[in-house]
């Protein structure tokens, strides 16, 4: 991808930070970020099991402060930001909704042409995040794998 390490770094921020901030009450939260090479693109795909959004909610995501949950911290500008720098970068994004489902994000981004196709040919997966619904006990668990086809 051509974009600065930090740039991608805050976009995650954002993204996982979204889905941990609205999460569904009683219920674990889980998280997963996949990360792909799909041909002049890379694909990166957060998905979450948390509150969702309602399709009007959805329509309006990525305008700066909108909140579909005024209730849940935040100012409204994750969303906006996201979308702001991918766009910058030439790429698009997806969000895609269902009210106590969950929220998935996709982001399209061009692959940096200086780097060969072989080098970017892995698929990185982060297992799901499990983050124990509230008073429940238990640890939140991160690990990471790396490999052709690392998926837990």
């Amino acid at each position: 991808m051509a974009c600065a390490p930090e740039v991608l770094a805050q976009i995650l921020r954002n993204l996982v930070g979204n889905a941990i901030k609205f999460r569904a009450e009683g219920r674990r939260c889980r998280v997963e970020v996949v990360g792909t090479v799909d041909g002049p693109s890379v694909r990166v795909t957060v998905e979450d099991n948390g509150i969702g959004m309602d399709p009007q909610a959805v329509c309006r995501a990525f305008e700066p402060f909108f909140r579909a949950s005024p209730d849940r911290a935040g100012h409204g500008l994750g969303l906006a930001i996201v979308d702001r720098y991918v766009r910058a970068m030439g790429g698009s994004v997806l969000l895609t909704s269902q009210p106590d489902v969950g929220t998935r994000v996709e982001l399209r981004l061009p692959r940096a042409s200086s780097v060969p196709a072989a080098v970017l040919d892995l698929r990185v997966t982060a297992r799901p995040l499990e983050v124990p619904a509230e008073g429940s006990p238990g640890p939140p668990s991160t690990p990471l794998e790396e490999g052709p086809t690392a998926r837990a």
